[in-house]
């Protein structure tokens, strides 16, 4: 029996390249129970190729959702994982897949959670790994660490599968008196957040790349919900609000 949490789970490709990839992906997926799967301007999009990596699948192919931008794609996911190839120099926590399966459903439990996949020849860009809530890194052969898309997404579906049936979680539904945040609110309050920190001043060079980073991994960490982020979004938006009241000149952000 497929456990009922995988129906929170939803796989992201990041502007796949070829239609034979996003078959496989989809072939993949269903085989670990997965049915949830949304596509970023893909390259090509024929769906006589995806059919043929992919028989028997002709409900799922009809279902795959597609967008025209990664920020559209998570408006409703509450917590995103970017799966890369490489650690990373910056602020990112990064965990391999068996450790981070239990965190990825624990999340499920609460809402929509997405597992985000890059391009066949580059990966994820620095833009889409800065929308991600955490990073997951395949443990492969240093001499010969290349997997192709589908080889991934099985891997990384295998995991999160033979990990929500080991050790069973529940959707909960009415537990939380508010539903967790999903990215589109959070997107709009970490906006809020830098704004109000550019008027006051706060960043003391001419980025707040690294700075923005921490502060969306400790609201990551946190797991907020929507009234929470609200209480947040009041408090920084007072802050904007007071310099006006005060007739206090706003720094302003570089152009």
């Amino acid at each position: 029996m497929i456990p009922a949490i995988l129906s929170n789970v939803v796989v992201i490709l990041y502007e796949p390249k070829d239609p034979i990839n996003i078959g496989t992906t989809l072939r993949a997926m269903k085989n670990m129970g997965l049915s949830h799967l949304r596509v970023i301007e893909p390259a090509a999009d024929d769906l006589w190729r995806i059919s043929v990596a992919a028989p028997r699948s002709e409900q799922e192919i009809r279902a795959i959702q597609r967008f025209s931008s990664l920020e559209e794609a998570l408006r409703d996911i509450s917590y995103t994982v970017g799966l890369t190839a490489r650690m990373r120099k910056a602020n990112y926590t990064v965990m391999p897949p068996r450790e981070a399966c239990p965190v990825l459903l624990e999340r499920a439990a609460q809402g929509k959670i997405a597992l985000l996949f890059g391009r066949e020849d580059s990966g994820l860009p620095n833009s889409a790994l800065t929308l991600c809530d955490a990073y997951i890194t395949i443990p492969t052969n240093p001499d010969y660490s290349s997997l192709n898309l589908a080889q991934a997404v099985l891997l990384m579906t295998y995991e999160l599968s033979l990990a929500a049936q080991e050790q069973p979680f529940q959707i909960r539904e009415g537990k939380r008196t508010f539903p967790p945040a999903d990215h589109a609110q959070l997107e709009g309050m970490f906006q809020q957040i830098e704004t109000a920190l550019w008027e006051i001043e706060f960043f003391k060079s001419q980025t707040s790349r690294g700075i923005m980073r921490s502060i969306r991994n400790i609201f990551s960490r946190a797991a907020l919900d929507e009234r929470e982020v609200q209480v947040f979004r009041g408090i920084f938006n007072e802050i904007i609000q007071f310099l006006k009241r005060q007739g206090i000149e706003p720094g302003k952000r570089p152009e």
